[in-house]
């Protein structure tokens, strides 16, 4: 059910086993980088070539993007809104008129 999140994975280590980062166009580097998955391939590159800046980075980003993510599920979950399935899509304000 869940293959298709596979993509995410496979897609970067296809491509940075065959290529530097470094020589692709600047979208597509944008795109690597902003998935973290990207960021454990280049900090084990970067342990074979002795660039511990790499690496640092790289646990750095994937550090933030994992309390960034944290912060944002316990926002959600701390809310008894999903815990009781109340979750109104409707406007605030927005007022039916009644009869």
């Amino acid at each position: 059910m869940v293959w298709f999140l596979n993509i995410i994975f496979i897609i970067p280590s296809m491509v940075l086993m065959f290529t530097d980062i470094e020589i692709l166009p600047a979208p597509f580097q944008v795109v690597l980088y902003a998935i973290p998955y990207t960021h454990a391939i280049l900090a084990a590159k970067a342990a074979f070539m002795g660039d511990y800046l790499v690496m640092a980075r790289s646990i750095a980003y994937v550090s933030v993007f994992t309390v960034v993510l944290l912060y944002v599920a316990a926002k959600i979950f701390t809310t008894e809104k999903i815990v009781t399935a109340r979750i109104s899509f409707r406007k605030r304000g927005a007022k039916t008129a009644s009869k």
